[in-house]
């Protein structure tokens, strides 16, 4: 397991995509005893194989000490397991949550569905409840969707805007002494360009979900002493 470094690789919105984070770990010369792996939420919902992703990441995390964080769609398939008022929506085609229904149980009746995955995948569910929201390195500060602009300490954050805030903090400029790296909002978007799904750069922000699960790619950026690199494999299939 890493313990010292000075280069860092940052991944986010897998969404599913397993074969494509396979293929972008071995594209972006990713190598676990000299680099630190970083990864932003939103390994499941509506892409193929969110149990795949989710269980990759479990390995990372456990055999080289990559660090993982939670994003808003762990959160939409938590509250549908723990049938939290609301949580009907992660049954919503736009959220693709029957997608990972389907990934973890393999059956298409929701509550046997539920009660399989809390009674079979109980290990892979206890590991997205303990993802943490940011991660900090010198000079950068990491997170699924971005930090609140108007406070003058990020910490001050609430959850749920560290996991879902979008154009807020796009549009304003935050006080953290940091630059921020985020996932969350495809960079289609933050590029106003649907043809462009390069990483995107902002004023101490820098966006990095491709949207791979819509069709595009899925994004690395390296971060070390030289700079910057970027890496990128685009959706099989599509």
């Amino acid at each position: 397991m890493i313990t010292n470094t000075n280069t860092y690789k940052v991944i986010s919105d897998i969404h599913g995509c397993d074969a494509e984070f396979a293929d972008l770990l071995r594209v972006a010369h990713y190598n676990p005893d000299n680099e630190q792996l970083i990864l932003l939420g939103d390994y499941v919902d509506r892409g193929p194989n969110a149990r795949g992703v989710v269980e990759r990441v479990m390995g990372l995390v456990r055999d080289y000490g990559a660090v993982a964080l939670g994003g808003n769609h762990e959160d939409l398939f938590l509250d549908w397991l723990d049938e939290v008022e609301g949580s009907e929506r992660f049954l919503w085609e736009v959220v693709g949550g029957r997608e990972t229904i389907r990934s973890f149980s393999g059956i298409e009746d929701l509550d046997t569905a539920r009660s399989l995955i809390l009674e079979t995948r109980s290990e892979q569910i206890e590991f997205l409840r303990a993802l943490p929201d940011t991660h900090e390195i010198d000079g950068y500060l990491f997170v699924h969707a971005g930090i609140d602009p108007m406070v003058a300490d990020w910490r001050a954050t609430t959850r749920h805007l560290f996991r879902w805030i979008r154009s807020e903090f796009h549009l304003t400029p935050h006080q953290a002494d940091a630059v921020v790296v985020f996932g969350h909002t495809p960079t289609t978007r933050l590029h106003a360009d649907e043809t462009c799904a390069d990483i995107w750069y902002g004023e101490k922000i820098i966006g990095i979900d491709g949207g791979c699960v819509f069709g595009n790619q899925l994004n690395c950026l390296e971060i070390g002493p030289d700079g910057h690199k970027t890496y990128a494999v685009a959706r099989k299939g599509m």
